[in-house]
């Protein structure tokens, strides 16, 4: 197994763990298997480095997140990059990362925050939506919960390949409309979500923009797609998101959302 396989690896198995644990190997291996196949020599070879490193620990025939490597990871992070528990009306905060993929992690633990404390529809604008492809099964656990509560979740796809087509016709849903090839007049390399007056807004490179349509033009299988785009995010590739609290905003980006929706 290469290095860049290898690294993906254990970043799989972390991802997972952190979303179900604790796990038993083959139930691991299954989760893992649904994003990109690994074989059950290699998982293991992998849960056994990340045990000696004190990331992973093994409970009988089960794998679970160490706390304290976690609470380490969590003391690590500069207190810019602490989300409060709730923000009030005016209140913004700026994170900066450097690979998309961690860029994801975090996004979407506050944007379940930002869920919890609101209600109504859920606007979200993606150039491609490339979350499904490189985090499905967390992505997927998200997209379920709009269905589960009868929560109205409006997609805009900036782009209308063959393969965002794909994703809209098999996640729309009684509840989830998803909606191509929409110009908003914001550059290709920026995604918002508005859930009541949160406003989250994030800034990739013109770069990574660029790589990200050449794959979703030039992937004519979904393996093929997943492949790319999973390489893709787990490069180096600088990402600033904002999260805001702001009524005039998210009003603004409801207003420029929503027509392109029946509500």
């Amino acid at each position: 197994m290469n290095l860049f396989r290898s690294e993906h690896l254990k970043e799989l198995i972390i991802d997972t763990l952190l979303q179900i644990s604790p796990q038993s190997g083959k139930d691991l291996l299954g989760s893992i298997n649904k994003q990109a196949k690994y074989s059950k020599q290699g998982m293991y070879k992998s849960l056994n480095n990340l045990i000696e490193e004190k990331v992973v620990l093994k409970q009988g025939t089960q794998f679970l997140i160490n706390n304290l490597w976690k609470e380490k990871l969590i003391a690590s992070l500069s207190p810019s990059n602490i989300l409060p528990n709730h923000l009030e009306e005016g209140d913004s905060i700026a994170l900066s990362f450097f690979n998309p993929l961690e860029t994801d992690r975090i996004w979407a633990h506050y944007f379940l925050q930002a869920y919890s404390e609101t209600n109504g529809p859920v606007f979200i604008y993606d150039p491609h939506e490339w979350f499904m492809v490189a985090h499905k099964e967390s992505e997927e656990a998200v997209f379920n919960k709009f269905n589960q509560d009868k929560r109205r979740l409006c997609v805009s796809v900036a782009k209308d390949t063959e393969n965002d087509l794909l994703f809209a016709k098999k996640y729309r849903s009684d509840f989830i409309s998803i909606n191509t090839g929409l110009d908003y007049k914001i550059p290709t390399y920026e995604y918002v979500n508005v859930l009541g007056d949160y406003v989250f807004e994030a800034q990739f490179t013109v770069g990574f923009a660029e790589d990200l349509d050449g794959i979703y033009e030039t992937s004519d299988t979904e393996k093929e797609l997943v492949a790319r785009v999973t390489e893709l995010v787990n490069g180096n590739h600088k990402v600033k998101l904002r999260i805001s609290r702001n009524i005039k905003k998210a009003e603004a980006y409801t207003k420029k959302f929503s027509k392109d929706f029946i509500l």
